[in-house]
């Protein structure tokens, strides 16, 4: 996944079990950007109650970062999680990686 400074910035993933979509009606999910993995304190969060995480049928996550929240980030390598935060088994990480 690639971000660019002072450009917005959208990505959709759809999550499946055993190939079959994920019902995610009434989830809370947060994606944490941080510079490095194990920062206690994330540079942005995404939230499905920030609006900036919007969730649809047959498992859709849809992700979206106006310009001025990719306008804090400078040019180098960033991480994510995207983590359920709500639910019996909460927090419970779904994807992770680098930016």
């Amino acid at each position: 996944m690639a971000l660019y400074n002072n450009s917005s910035w959208s990505q959709t993933f759809y999550l499946k079990l055993k190939g079959v979509p994920v019902n995610l009606t009434g989830w809370a999910l947060r994606m944490q950007i941080k510079k490095r993995q194990d920062d206690a304190t994330a540079l942005i969060d995404l939230t499905t109650a920030n609006n900036k995480i919007t969730i649809g049928s047959e498992g859709r996550i849809s992700l979206n970062l106006p310009y001025t929240d990719t306008a804090l980030l400078q040019a180098g390598l960033y991480y994510f999680d995207i983590v359920r935060t709500d639910g019996p088994l909460a927090p419970q990480r779904h994807l992770g990686g680098r930016i």
